[in-house]
């Protein structure tokens, strides 16, 4: 008995140290709050040093296809999110919460937006919360490690790139000439696998890996 509560307190200790480690590596995510009219009515220091110049690019450019494809991004995820979530649930499975995404400079980053407050009469959104963060590894996320150490498949490394790159399961279908229901499988599958439960979790957790 008191061996195996030795090894546990091993155990419990060595994830606590990964744990610790990966928390230090990541610095203070920036942060955007827009409204239900994509105005921005909040954000951090640390998200403008991230995202430079999004309030007036976005206030010069009608369009959002004209902006810098990781602002773009961001107001991408936002109508995402209006748009496939009501009632307090998301109703769409092919509505796209999180991304990685280069910025200017090459760095990789991370988004991941979801509602903070809904409507009370149709429960939409109301305010929209987008969390920035750099994925501090240079080489960006290791695929091939990531194949090794989870025992995914070509297929699902195929799907997996895909899916941390912002495609939903119907551009996945597309992309890779197979069925929606093949994709959810396959993405099942994968967080199985990694242990995540959702798609932002195994974006999470392949940006920002705890060493072993």
């Amino acid at each position: 008995m008191m061996v195996v509560m030795e090894m546990e307190n091993t155990v419990m200790e060595n994830t606590d140290k990964s744990v610790n480690e990966i928390v230090k590596k990541r610095s203070t995510p920036g942060v955007f709050v827009f409204d239900a009219d994509n105005q921005m009515v909040f954000y951090n220091t640390e998200g403008l040093d991230l995202v430079h110049d999004i309030g007036t690019l976005r206030a010069a450019h009608a369009g959002v296809n004209e902006l810098p494809l990781l602002i773009k991004s961001i107001y991408c995820l936002c109508d995402g999110v209006r748009s496939g979530f009501s009632g307090g649930v998301y109703n769409n499975e092919n509505i796209v919460t999180c991304t990685l995404v280069e910025d200017a400079f090459g760095h990789l980053l991370s988004l991941r937006a979801f509602p903070v407050s809904e409507k009370k009469d149709d429960g939409l959104p109301l305010h929209i919360m987008v969390l920035v963060e750099r994925v501090a590894e240079r080489h960006g996320v290791d695929f091939e490690n990531a194949a090794m150490a989870f025992n995914l498949s070509k297929r699902e490394v195929e799907v997996i790139e895909l899916m941390c790159f912002g495609s939903s399961n119907k551009d996945i279908a597309d992309k890779l000439f197979i069925s929606e229901y093949t994709v959810k499988d396959h993405v099942k599958s994968i967080m199985g696998k990694i242990g995540a439960s959702n798609r932002c979790e195994v974006i999470s957790r392949l940006a920002f890996p705890i060493p072993i």
